[in-house]
């Protein structure tokens, strides 16, 4: 902005009057008034011309005169830097070209690659440089019209990208800033991963396995929506709003994928997944809360697994395999598993009616797995394999009798 108001006010062409004004340089002790007034303007030159392109074009026209000014030979070197470190090219050309009749332009690129007075030395124009020596050799060897074009092509691809890189390297630095802050603010608002937290009940085990395939969400939000489909004013909780839960499930297996937007599929599928982490939620809040040695002292934890077994037995009245099986066709891994972790709490303790009504698709021949998704089917089939060997029972196998006898 101040640049160009600088240019718009003429400052350029007063600068450049003043620089053409030539003194005997035999006399040079005796003006140096003159000098410091040329340091001036090429100070001021240097920081008009920094970039700003149409100030860089106007002054880098009026090399030759810049190049024949002395008395201020460190300010001018510091202002053509910043005029030519955009015309590297154009130099290398020149001094193609004019070979002995113009050695100052080598010095040019001299002053270009290295500060002489802080001796540094500039790689970013030092490569810039030498691959300019090399453009121009190879164009001078076979100097075709369409050659120069490529080259020229090429180079402006290679800024274009430079530029872009450049630019997404500090999106990407600033998106992990804003992860590393998003994922310190949610472990902040979730709480510690412990029952106690979570649940306000007095054990200090894991609420969930985190970053595992059987993973629940932290916080005072997810366990409102958990309570939301628990009635607790009777005296034995009733889970009768699950049913909605089961009821959107089942109306999403029937809608065509197909027919849907890719941003209305990620909105269904979003809106599953939650659907069955607050279902899975229902039950694994019973689970959690039992103690860790529950399955050696099944007889005093007798009362705790049978809310869990009421729990599931209230959930298992909504057709569950019936709503599971469309959804396992998605093509989605996620979805995938958020239904085997449901069934596998479902499972818990090995429990005898889940059992049954699970075992019913799998057994009855006229029962499909879709084929559409081929993972899907795998992890169905993986699945049934393991209901039948007991995979999915977590108690040891004398323990679950047991419990079986306890509980009924």
């Amino acid at each position: 902005m101040n640049q160009n108001i600088l240019y718009n006010n003429g400052i350029l062409t007063i600068i450049f009057d003043i620089l053409r004004q030539t003194f005997d340089s035999k006399l040079m002790a005796q003006y140096t008034g003159t000098q410091g007034v040329f340091k001036r303007c090429f100070t001021l030159l240097k920081l008009m011309a920094r970039g700003n392109e149409l100030i860089q074009k106007r002054t880098f026209d009026r090399l030759n005169m810049l190049l024949s000014i002395e008395g201020a030979v460190p300010e001018m070197a510091d202002a053509l830097i910043e005029i030519t470190a955009f015309h590297i090219n154009t130099i290398v050309q020149l001094v193609a070209v004019h070979t002995t009749r113009a050695p100052q332009l080598l010095w040019l690129l001299h002053a270009i690659v290295k500060l002489e007075d802080v001796s540094m030395v500039l790689k970013k124009n030092q490569a810039a440089v030498m691959k300019s020596f090399i453009h121009v050799k190879l164009l001078k060897e076979a100097s075709t019209p369409d050659l120069v074009y490529l080259n020229s092509l090429v180079q402006l691809l290679a800024t274009c990208a430079e530029k872009y890189s450049l630019y997404y390297v500090e999106e990407d630095e600033l998106n992990q800033q804003l992860n590393t802050f998003a994922q310190n603010f949610q472990a902040i608002y979730g709480g510690a991963n412990t029952v106690r937290t979570q649940l306000r009940h007095p054990l200090d085990e894991p609420y969930t396995d985190l970053d595992g395939d059987t993973e629940l969400p932290l916080g005072p939000e997810f366990q409102e929506h958990v309570n939301y489909f628990i009635q607790r004013k009777k005296r034995q909780p009733d889970y009768f709003l699950s049913t909605c839960l089961f009821r959107q499930l089942g109306i999403s297996g029937k809608v065509s994928v197909a027919s849907l937007s890719e941003i209305q599929k990620l909105q269904q599928e979003q809106m599953d997944i939650k659907c069955l982490q607050v279902l899975r939620g229902i039950v694994h809040n019973e689970i959690v809360k039992l103690p860790p040695n529950w399955k050696t002292d099944v007889k005093n934890n007798k009362r705790k697994l049978k809310a869990v077994a009421r729990v599931q037995n209230a959930l298992n009245e909504n057709d569950i395999m019936g709503k599971m099986l469309p959804l396992l066709c998605r093509n989605s891994d996620t979805m995938v598993r958020e239904i085997l972790a449901f069934l596998s709490v479902m499972l818990f303790a090995a429990n005898a009616n889940v059992q049954s009504s699970l075992r019913r698709p799998a057994e009855n021949t006229d029962t499909e797995v879709p084929t559409t998704n081929s993972n899907a089917e795998e992890s169905y089939e993986a699945f049934t394999i393991g209901l039948s060997n007991g995979k999915f029972m977590v108690c040891p196998l004398h323990v679950s009798r047991q419990s079986d006898d306890d509980i009924s």
